[in-house]
């Protein structure tokens, strides 16, 4: 089913207007036309470079979906939802349905008071999120940064994310609000703050190092590790992304500080190699009780559940990965086995 566009026929009918800080055409003016046209009309500009695009057939969607009290912004989610429905179909819908969440992006930082890099960084610094190093490199250097991101909306940086990938980085990466959780940056706006996070210092050398950053993660060109992503710029700067434990002990006290540390590690988005050669197998004596160990697989499965716990702040799963010892026997050499057999869930692997 297909949707003709309807041509406005006086000054009052519905108008596309840009959202700050997107360079696409997003909300209607709400005026005569109802929200079939109105959604419609967004869909048709949105779609102009994208002839294998079909906007009527993602506005019907669009409309079946909605509720009777379906304002903008619902229609908008509906559509978008629409297009990505239709990506398996041709890949053209995830660019369509990429641009509509870019315009929803902007808009909600917009509702949270951010419509340029510095007032991001401002919002964030006021909530406790953006370190007050970075807040000061932004400050001093506002027009600057500033002007990095209007550039690169005329380069047409956001249109170079696909869907999956821009919903991924809307979902984790990009800061929200304490409170509302609302997101306070976009994703040119989350860029330039993980490469301002990287700064040296104040000088205007450490300046240009953050725009060449900024421009080559702007255009898709290189992106740093989860970790960075995630961190940088913040009051958390952690921004390494494995870390190497050492075997514990064969005791418990030895054993439980060691998942102590793995959860501080995991907290803040660290994926943990650990070794568990010291700890005796199963079937060895316990002196202390006069009974026999179970070996290392309890431990493995109370550390599974410690990593599926600290979740890497919340925006993804931990991951460890638990190497051994294979102590070498006559017809064979002693070698280490690492991380390539899953335990009881994914989160931890051993063999």
């Amino acid at each position: 089913m297909t949707i003709a566009p309807a041509e406005p026929a006086s000054a009052n009918r519905a108008t596309a207007t840009i959202v700050p800080g997107t360079d696409v055409p997003g909300t209607a003016v709400p005026g005569a036309d109802g929200p079939g046209t109105a959604i419609l009309r967004t869909l048709t500009e949105l779609t102009a470079d994208l002839p294998d695009a079909d906007p009527g057939r993602v506005a019907a969607a669009t409309l079946r979906g909605r509720s009777a009290q379906a304002d903008v912004t619902e229609l908008r989610e509906l559509a978008t939802e629409a297009a990505a429905g239709l990506i398996s179909e041709d890949p053209v819908y995830s660019r369509l349905a990429a641009r509509l969440l870019t315009i929803s992006i902007a808009a909600e930082a917009a509702s949270q008071g951010v419509t340029s890099f510095t007032e991001s960084v401002a919002v964030g610094h006021r909530e406790g999120l953006i370190a007050d190093r970075t807040a000061e490199f932004a400050t001093l250097h506002a027009a600057r940064l500033d002007a990095l991101i209007a550039a690169s909306f005329d380069e047409g940086a956001d249109d170079r994310f696909g869907y999956f990938g821009l919903r991924t980085l809307y979902s984790r990466y990009l800061l929200r609000h304490p409170i509302t959780r609302k997101v306070i940056e976009t994703p040119q706006h989350f860029m330039l703050r993980v490469a301002a996070g990287l700064a040296e210092d104040d000088s205007v050398r450490a300046l240009d190092e953050v725009a060449a950053l900024y421009r080559l993660m702007s255009r898709l060109d290189y992106l740093p590790s989860s970790p960075t992503l995630f961190n940088s710029g913040t009051r958390h700067p952690q921004m390494s992304s494995c870390y190497l434990l050492d075997s514990p002990l064969d005791e418990l006290d030895s054993i439980y500080d060691r998942y102590h540390q793995v959860a501080r590690l995991s907290k803040h988005a660290g994926g943990i190699g650990l070794s568990y050669s010291r700890i005796r197998s199963r079937g060895s004596l316990i002196r202390g009780t006069n009974g026999h160990s179970n070996g290392i697989v309890p431990f493995l499965k109370t550390l599974d559940a410690s990593v599926a716990a600290v979740n890497q702040g919340g925006r993804r799963k931990g991951a460890a990965a638990v190497c051994t010892w294979r102590p070498g026997t006559p017809t064979s050499r002693s070698s280490w086995s690492c991380g390539t057999t899953p335990v009881r869930t994914p989160a931890v692997r051993t063999t």
